[in-house]
C-alpha cells in the first residue's frame, strides 16, 4: 500500500529491471511501440525475454534503446532487434505516459522536452526510434503481426536462431493488456 501511494505521489523510487550481465537478445524500440505483445509473444515461442526487465535470454525493453544506458548499467547484449510501431498509433498513446517515464526520456534524449505533449511525443518517437535503429540487425513493424505473420516469424527465426511459430500469435491475442481495460491493444489495435 505505501508502495502504491508513493506512486500515486511520485515519490517512489524507480526499480531499475535491466541488471548487469551480458544477454544474447535485446528487442528494444520506444515507448507504446508493442514490448508487451513482443514479450509476450516471445515467453509462448519458449524464450526467456524480460519486459522491461532483463531475464536468461534478454529483454525486450523500450529502456534499453539508449546504448549510454545500458553502458550505465553494465549490461550487454548480443543482438539487437529494432521493434517500430506506425507513428499515428504510437502518438496517440505516447501523450499519456507518465512523468517518470518522460523525466526518463528526457535525461537520455533531452530533445525531446516540450511543454506541448504531441510535440514531444512526436520528438520522442523519431528520436528513440533512432537510439533503437543503431546497430540493430534488423527492423520489423508490430503491425506485421497482423499483415504478414509468416514473414515476420521467419525474420523472428532467423534473429533468434530458433522457429517462432506464428500459430502463437492467436494465444498472445486471446490474452489481453491489463494497461487497455481488458481490450486488445497489441499489434498497432
Amino acid at each position: 500500500m505505501v508502495t502504491f501511494i508513493k506512486r500515486l505521489l511520485g515519490t517512489h523510487k524507480f526499480d531499475d529491471p535491466i541488471l548487469a550481465g551480458s544477454y544474447p537478445f535485446l528487442v528494444t524500440g520506444c515507448a507504446r511501440s508493442g514490448t508487451h505483445f513482443m514479450a509476450a509473444f516471445l515467453k509462448e515461442n519458449g524464450l526467456k525475454m524480460g519486459h522491461e526487465a532483463t531475464d536468461a535470454d534478454g529483454a525486450v525493453a523500450w529502456l534499453a534503446a539508449s546504448e549510454k544506458y545500458c553502458r550505465d548499467r553494465n549490461a550487454h547484449f548480443g543482438k539487437k532487434l529494432h521493434l517500430i510501431r506506425n507513428p499515428a498509433n504510437a502518438l496517440a498513446s505516447l501523450v499519456t505516459i507518465n512523468k517518470r517515464a518522460w523525466d526518463y526520456i528526457v535525461k537520455y534524449s533531452p530533445e525531446c522536452q516540450d511543454k506541448d505533449k504531441v510535440v514531444a511525443s512526436a520528438k520522442y518517437w523519431l528520436a528513440w526510434n533512432k537510439l533503437a535503429q543503431e546497430n540493430a540487425v534488423a527492423t520489423i513493424r508490430i503491425e506485421d503481426f497482423e499483415e504478414t505473420p509468416e514473414k515476420v516469424c521467419n525474420l523472428l527465426s532467423g534473429f533468434f536462431e530458433r522457429n517462432i511459430s506464428s500459430a502463437l500469435i492467436a494465444a498472445v491475442y486471446e490474452k489481453r493488456d491489463s494497461r487497455a481495460g481488458g481490450q486488445r491493444i497489441w499489434a498497432g489495435k
